[in-house]
């Protein structure tokens, strides 16, 4: 009866992996005419209305995220909005903004 409750614990740990995975979204902003960085510029995620920054080298992440679609809009000032539509699933996603 052991080895069965064993096994049973097993899978259902297994099973539930996915379910706690954490992922992230990263990547670079950069003036699509000049390639220059750019740091002055606001993420925006839609659904948990959290906003971000990047650092001075135009980085950005956004870490801790769990499976799901994820809606993020970049402001800057004189720049056009941008938007992306991300779906995070088996892997973290790397993105490259040029405003």
């Amino acid at each position: 009866m052991r080895l069965k409750d064993f096994s049973i614990f097993v899978i259902f740990c297994l099973i539930s992996v996915p379910a706690f995975s954490q992922y992230s979204i990263s990547g670079y902003i950069t003036d699509k005419v000049t390639g220059e960085p750019l740091s002055e510029v606001t993420i925006f995620e839609e659904n948990s209305g959290e906003s971000y920054e990047p650092n001075e080298e135009g980085y950005f992440q956004i870490a801790n995220l769990s499976y799901g679609n994820y809606n993020l809009f970049f402001f800057a000032l004189g720049y056009e909005i941008t938007n992306r539509v991300i779906q995070l699933g088996s892997e973290n996603e790397v993105l490259n903004i040029k405003l």
